[in-house]
């Protein structure tokens, strides 16, 4: 009846809803319901930004999120707030814990927040660990013809990664608009530098362009770039490594001193 008089989606609408805005078929949860029908009745009351609406926006489309930006940051909103207000009930007990709740809410929504940029950023960095394997496609590839929708459709045949899901998008369409614009619109929705090079490639044989040296160097360029990328990935495995070498040294100890003290105590007996 409340939610009738206020305009609220009913339970199973919600069920619904956040079924649908799932990528994959998981079961939703009480408290996930809970935290959307909340959520949903702070939306009309949150205003953003056009440009970072529009930023988050493009975000949540490429991820795959049916979630408007107003939603993210209710939610965000509605998670916090439950902490703020345990935190609240609890200045009874001791001040102390008033603080550290407090503080772990408002860090938790700029987590929530920032959770969208640091999915796309995680995107980006698996397609551009691609590229160079998809701009060597496209060097051999041009050799032969200048087709560029028939070496999409031919590289989504071989590859199941972020990139071919991409293409996926953009070879349908390319099929339904102008090649151009559905190109622009991959490069748009990556948002990567390294990409961008290989659209302007592209567009450049859409317009009859030789683009052959052009992505032979490119190739050069992409390699060095997976080179430089693994190089920092193996400079930063010693410190994860270091870790785990201090952990068993400490253990190591332990189980010495242990060994020690418990033949001391056994031994303390019979001298005295």
């Amino acid at each position: 009846m409340i939610g009738g008089a206020f305009n609220l989606p009913s339970n199973r609408e919600i069920r619904t809803l956040m079924s649908i805005s799932k990528k994959k078929k998981e079961k939703v949860r009480f408290s996930d319901t809970i935290i959307f029908n909340l959520s949903y009745r702070c939306v009309n009351f949150i205003k953003i930004n056009p440009y970072k609406r529009k930023k988050m926006a493009n975000t949540l489309k490429s991820l795959g999120i049916t979630d408007t930006p107003e939603m993210v940051y209710a939610k965000a909103f509605v998670r916090s707030s439950f902490y703020a207000g345990l935190g609240l009930v609890l200045i009874v007990v001791h001040p102390l814990f008033t603080g550290v709740l407090v503080y772990y809410a408002i860090q938790s929504f700029m987590k929530e927040i920032k959770k969208t940029d640091h999915l796309m950023r995680a995107r980006r960095e698996k397609i551009e660990q691609e590229l160079p394997r998809f701009v060597g496609t496209i060097t051999q590839e041009i050799k032969q013809r200048q087709d560029v929708l028939g070496i999409l459709i031919d590289y989504r045949k071989y590859t199941d990664s972020i990139l071919g899901e991409e293409l996926e998008i953009t070879i349908a369409d390319m099929k339904t608009s102008d090649y151009e614009n559905a190109i622009s619109r991959l490069n748009a929705r990556v948002g990567s530098s390294l990409l961008s090079d290989i659209i302007q490639g592209l567009i450049a044989i859409l317009r009859g362009d030789d683009m052959l040296i052009y992505f032979e160097n490119l190739s050069i360029q992409l390699r060095a770039f997976e080179k430089t990328r693994l190089k920092m990935e193996m400079l930063k495995r010693p410190p994860k490594m270091k870790k785990y070498t201090i952990f068993l040294l400490i253990t190591f100890l332990m189980i010495i001193f242990y060994a020690i003290g418990y033949d001391i105590m056994n031994t303390l007996p019979n001298i005295f």
